[in-house]
């Protein structure tokens, strides 16, 4: 049959390679030319496929492919091509792949539209080429494709940002890793979403809401400015067609608010403080970000997994949807999903995907982040699929645009983390690069909020800021010389991108200590292969009332008993050395009448394993000046007693620029 019509070509990527597909759903399979096969070196596979073109004759096709990666937009799948021998580079996707993803083409329109999406894809002049002429069209194949410009660009270059896959740009992969990682797509493919319809419901568990009283909460909605009426009744239709909300006849109503997003976007939100002040606590320990990073020590790849939307592919319970309430001017309405902003969501989500995954000691998990990570990239391919498999069998969707794979060095947790590295994140030092002086208690708060979480990069960090701690504990806020120093030095120290080295636990750990007046400080270094001594985290703490009135004898003792109490996780069970520049801990071990304090201390240290090297004040620099002079102030210790590991460093930036909203997203208040 022939027939006049226009041929559409799309920008996307094949493989690695960027590449102008030309799409025709009256195709019945996909094909790629001979040409483009030699180009891109693909292998070339046996068939006895024969087709049937325009004019009833027969005709066999050279080969085929192996499955291939084609991404379009957000949009990725592996699919087969028949090989022919063509006058051209074509790539032309037929009905195979319209089939497999969904997508929906309209000539007319010049609109690309993908099952789910809400934006489509506009076929303008710089995404799509628009060719007319006469060409034929049968069952299986278009037998002869018009003349046009070489689909493949002609320079190939590599292109690791792609919207879908995104590889590390200082890191590049192998031939053989590559196609690792292609097996590995394969097996997650299926568990892509790429919009709000895409979700699936959770079959582990729902959210429970248990109160301390049952008399409903109904607070008035906020005023809203005309911005945000609009925004609202967009987000509601949205919601309720995807079964995130329905509408509600609920005694209780919360407060709407629409918050900004760092990207200029903003965020639908309910105020749920009152509600949580009467929800009952569920404890479940959030994971501990330092020994999620000590247990990536020593791994090669490692792959990041985000899930699209956690918290809405959690179900509420039955009865509990009603206390989601919130009004809007259009309508009363509740949640079906759990929301952002509740108590106990937090820890709900941790404790469902401990669930999950259990205990692997491939796998990472905080909150709704998965981190893999293997030695090989053998063992990474396996990872990857018993944790796809996990997440199928749970009904868990990810966001591909959000997870990194097969990476050498990737972000994880507010931190740049390789197999023997951890630094902070460049969106963090750029924040900090941007910060001003503060100009009230709340700012500075903010600041050192922020400078604590990477405190542990920080070498002299309570010398540095010991003007503002100090200022911290006035009535008054005064910004003087002092306190500016302190500000520019914190900020230098953090801008030059302080690297700490992982630990190594087939070597020694040394561990250097020191005590003054007011303070206590501890390094935790190694020595590498060419006898290099490097640190493996900084930590200082101020003495509590009691403590400035021991001896310096007994500080010393108490520094060293805090360190490796502080250190436990790495040091026992091993052999270590203890450096510190007094010999109060060797009179401790020998002591005949001590103290119960002492007594307490010694029998502590037993059960360690460690040689004492005693060194003076002059050349233990690296404890010293954690601690002389020193002025921490209760903001550390508030954070630990706190856990300040509950803070996600995904929010950090919230954090850091809006109490309110870290506050409301996470179910502190």
């Amino acid at each position: 049959m022939c027939s006049t019509g226009k041929i559409l070509k799309v920008k996307g990527q094949l493989e690695n390679y960027p590449i102008k597909y030309s799409l025709d759903s009256g195709a019945s399979k996909s094909v790629i030319s001979l040409r483009s096969v030699k180009k891109l070196k693909i292998k070339v596979l046996s068939s006895n496929i024969q087709i049937k073109i325009a004019d009833n004759s027969i005709k066999k096709v050279i080969g085929e492919t192996e499955p291939m990666l084609v991404s379009i937009g957000s949009r990725s799948c592996f699919l087969k091509f028949l090989i022919m021998d063509l006058d051209d580079n074509e790539v032309l996707l037929g009905l195979d792949w319209f089939l497999k993803t969904g997508a929906m083409i309209s000539p007319i329109e010049k609109k690309l539209k993908f099952p789910g999406e809400t934006l489509f894809l506009e076929l303008n002049d710089d995404y799509f080429e628009e060719h007319s002429g006469d060409y034929e069209r049968e069952e299986l194949f278009i037998s002869e494709v018009i003349d046009e410009e070489d689909i493949i660009d002609d320079d190939w270059p590599l292109e690791d940002n792609s919207p879908k896959i995104n590889i590390y740009p200082e890191h590049q992969l192998s031939d053989k890793d590559y196609k690792l990682f292609r097996k590995s797509l394969s097996y997650v493919s299926d568990l892509f979403a790429y919009s709000i319809n895409d979700l699936k419901s959770c079959n582990k568990g729902k959210h429970k809401i248990k109160l301390i009283q049952t008399e409903p909460i109904r607070l008035q909605p906020y005023r809203k400015s005309y911005a945000e009426r609009e925004q609202i009744k967009q987000e509601i239709p949205e919601m309720l067609e995807n079964g995130i909300i329905e509408p509600s006849t609920s005694p209780w109503a919360s407060p709407v608010l629409i918050i900004p997003k760092k990207d200029g976007t903003k965020r639908f939100c309910v105020d749920y403080r009152k509600l949580n002040s009467i929800t009952i606590t569920e404890n479940w320990p959030l994971p501990r970000i330092e020994d999620i990073l000590d247990r990536l020590s020593g791994s090669i790849y490692f792959t990041t997994l985000d899930l699209k939307a956690g918290y809405w592919q959690i179900e509420m319970d039955e009865d509990s949807k009603e206390y989601t309430a919130f009004t809007t001017p259009d309508g009363h309405y509740q949640f079906m999903r759990m929301p952002f902003g509740l108590k106990n969501a937090p820890a709900q989500f941790s404790k469902l995907m401990h669930q999950i995954f259990g205990v692997r000691v491939y796998v990472e998990i905080y909150l709704d982040d998965i981190i893999i990570h293997s030695k090989t990239a053998e063992d990474h391919v396996e990872h990857i699929r018993i944790a796809a498999s996990l997440l199928r069998n749970a009904n868990l969707k990810i966001k591909p645009s959000k997870c990194t794979w097969f990476a050498r060095k990737t972000k994880i947790l507010g931190h740049i983390v390789s197999g023997d590295s951890i630094e902070m994140e460049d969106e963090k030092v750029e924040a900090v690069k941007k910060r001003q002086p503060p100009k009230n208690i709340k700012q500075l708060q903010s600041f050192l909020g922020l400078c604590n979480y990477y405190r542990k990069f920080i070498k002299n960090y309570a010398e540095i800021a010991a003007p503002m701690f100090k200022l911290l504990k006035t009535d008054k806020f005064v910004w003087s010389e002092p306190e500016q120093k302190s500000f520019e030095a914190l900020k230098k120290a953090l801008i030059s991108k302080p690297i700490l080295r992982q630990p190594n636990f087939s070597r020694k750990f040394i561990l250097h200590t020191d005590a003054s007046s007011y303070a206590i400080g501890a390094v935790l270094t190694q020595v590498d292969e060419n006898g290099n001594e490097y640190v493996v985290s900084y930590n200082s703490r101020l003495l509590k009332n009691a403590e400035i009135h021991y001896g310096i004898t007994e500080k010393e003792c108490l520094s060293v008993v805090w360190a490796i109490k502080k250190y436990r996780v790495y040091l026992y069970g091993t052999n270590f050395d203890v450096i510190t520049d007094h010999s109060a801990l060797k009179w401790l071990m020998n002591i005949t009448d001590p103290t119960a304090r002492l007594a307490r201390w010694a029998i502590y240290l037993q059960a360690y394993e460690f040689k004492i090297i005693h060194r003076i004040g002059i050349s233990n620099g690296n404890a010293d000046a954690l601690s002389r002079p020193v002025l921490l102030i209760e903001i550390l210790n508030q954070i630990e007693k706190t856990q300040s590991e509950d803070i996600s460093p995904k929010y950090l930036d919230v954090y850091e620029d809006d109490n309110l909203m870290f506050y409301l997203i996470n179910g502190k208040i």
